[in-house]
């Protein structure tokens, strides 16, 4: 199981050594990184046409991500987009996610607040690595068109990070022997989070029993 980063890197795994695993499972699964930042400005370009907002409108298109590239796009730009698609989309879920998760982690007894502290750098070294390395190019209709265990993938209606239109359309190309896909209607980007009883219930019903049935433990 993998979410969003970890989503990629579990793809990648899987497909090279399908043999030590027995599913795949994808939360918040990303298909092209720059594909779902530009889908992304063009929705918030969208929303302050909509509204009117000249102001966002001459911010957004000042930013130049539509015919830009992710190593040219500053940082700022991509989380401007990405706050002002999470206040303004219609009928948008608000359930106070994020917030949750950084105050569960500074409380944790898993955690202390030097690791918070640690995490927040360790996010910043991760972004100058991916623009350093040309992490644009992944592309993954090239690179795993098909899968040799079962692939789930769960998608949050509102996910900002990993549209749910662009990793549908990938799912529905790739080959699996068994694939599913679980669209969760009150998430965002973490649906195991924001709808755990659903998430646990799927993990349960289908995923454990396909994953077992197709490929069987032996130790």
């Amino acid at each position: 199981m993998g979410h969003s980063w970890g989503a990629l890197l579990g793809i990648l795994e899987v497909s090279r050594y399908p043999a030590d695993y027995h599913a795949l499972i994808a939360i918040g699964q990303p298909v092209g990184m720059w594909e779902n930042i530009v889908l992304a400005y063009r929705k918030a370009l969208a929303y302050a046409r909509e509204s009117g907002n000249q102001k966002v409108i001459r911010k957004l298109e000042k930013s130049g991500i539509d015919g830009s590239s992710l190593k040219e796009c500053p940082r700022r730009d991509i989380t401007y987009v990405r706050k002002y698609i999470n206040r303004h989309t219609p009928n948008r879920i608000d359930n106070g996610i994020y917030g949750k998760l950084v105050w569960r982690s500074i409380w944790s007894t898993e955690y202390s607040l030097p690791d918070v502290v640690r995490y927040l750098f360790g996010i910043s070294s991760a972004m100058d690595f991916l623009n350093q390395n040309d992490i644009e190019a992944l592309n993954l209709y090239e690179l795993v068109p098909e899968l040799q265990v079962p692939y789930f993938i769960f998608a949050g209606v509102q996910d900002v990070f990993t549209d749910v239109e662009l990793t549908r359309a990938y799912f529905d190309y790739v080959k699996a022997p068994y694939k599913a896909f679980h669209v969760f209607e009150q998430s965002t980007h973490h649906p195991n989070y924001e709808e755990p009883g659903k998430f646990q219930e799927i993990l349960v019903q289908e995923v454990k029993p396909v994953g077992l049935s197709l490929k069987p433990f032996s130790y």
